[in-house]
């Protein structure tokens, strides 16, 4: 019985790494052309990590060249995650009770929040936002009650407001401590949700301007519907998030600064997301810790990085992490940039 189940764990390593370099060949080829190599791309995270179990087993039962040949996905997988964890030198975790004011520039905090739309615990999605302390918010799935409700809670802390006019189901808004001098919405398609800002940072009209931009990307919820409609389902999803990142590469104008508050739907094994990374600058992957999981689903588990907040490259950020709490089925994304860099 110990030989047979010995001899099906050896098969079942020498099927997963052809798995693997079969699909790492194919995303070589194609990357995100096909929806189901999208698919594929887009949970790396998962294909990737029985790669704890294998290795060790490969080591274990002295099987060296199959070691070897396991050592290309985990050369990758080094190379998608490892910087993540590490150390975001020289500067320190921002305090949580207040924004971060870097002594060589005015500095920002900023969260984007998903808060889900059939949340209706307030207090929670008050709180914790008081925890963090931004000075901008930038919310997805915001349904017409949410926005008046938190302004009640938190209007003292943030006296400017905007809400993209979507008339029904939830869109995007934004809280603010400084003046919003504008607003528009990015066009309809590809856009189904997001807003272009220009904040005025100070009461005087020589202060400087920033960009803000809160975005909704297309969902990959083909789970939400009967086996029948996956392929579609998938298949018009990956296009639409693609054309979306297209549509905000375009409409970027240097060089006022802008941070785009984002529940991007993609993970950074994804095309879409390469192809923002040319224009924009991941906060997280610049001075987060960790892997940064801010989607957990109905079963409170983090399970995939998909929020994000970036930056136009005349800002840097200088701390970011991922906030606990707030009854969504999303944790808030938070990050300090700087001005001036």
């Amino acid at each position: 019985m110990l030989k047979q189940l010995t001899v099906g764990l050896n098969s079942l390593n020498r099927f997963y790494l052809f798995f693997l370099l079969v699909w790492l060949g194919l995303r070589l080829l194609w990357f995100d052309r096909f929806w189901w190599l999208a698919l594929l791309n887009t949970g790396a995270f998962f294909l990737l990590l029985p790669l704890v179990l294998a290795l060790p087993r490969c080591v274990w039962q002295r099987q060296w060249r199959l070691l070897a040949g396991f050592g290309i996905p985990l050369a990758i997988a080094l190379h998608w995650y490892l910087p993540l964890f590490m150390p975001a030198l020289p500067f320190a975790p921002a305090p949580l009770s207040a924004p971060v004011v870097a002594q060589d520039g005015l500095s920002l905090k900023l969260m984007s929040f998903n808060v889900l739309w059939s949340n209706q615990d307030y207090d929670a999605i008050a709180e914790v936002i008081r925890a963090e302390n931004p000075d901008i918010i930038g919310f997805q799935e915001l349904r017409s009650e949410h926005l008046p409700q938190l302004q009640a809670r938190l209007g003292d802390r943030y006296p400017y407001s905007a809400v993209h006019p979507q008339p029904d189901y939830h869109t995007v808004g934004s809280l603010s401590r400084f003046p919003i001098e504008q607003m528009e919405t990015f066009a309809n398609p590809p856009m189904e949700r997001g807003l272009k800002l220009r904040l005025r940072l100070g009461d005087a009209p020589d202060s400087p301007p920033l960009m803000v931009w809160v975005t909704h990307l297309a969902p990959s919820n083909m789970f939400s519907f009967g086996p029948r409609h996956w392929v579609a389902i998938a298949r018009d999803r990956f296009a639409q998030r693609m054309a979306q990142v297209d549509e905000l590469a375009t409409a970027l104008q240097p060089p006022v600064p802008l941070v785009m508050l984002c529940d991007c739907n993609m993970t950074q094994t994804s095309q879409t997301y390469v192809n923002l990374a040319r224009v924009l600058r991941d906060s997280f992957w610049e001075a987060g810790w960790g892997f940064g999981h801010t989607f957990v689903g109905s079963g409170r588990l983090p399970l995939q990085r998909i929020d994000y907040i970036w930056h136009s490259s005349n800002l840097r950020a200088i701390e970011a992490h991922v906030a606990a709490g707030g009854g969504s089925d999303h944790l808030p994304v938070v990050a300090t940039v700087q001005l001036g860099a």
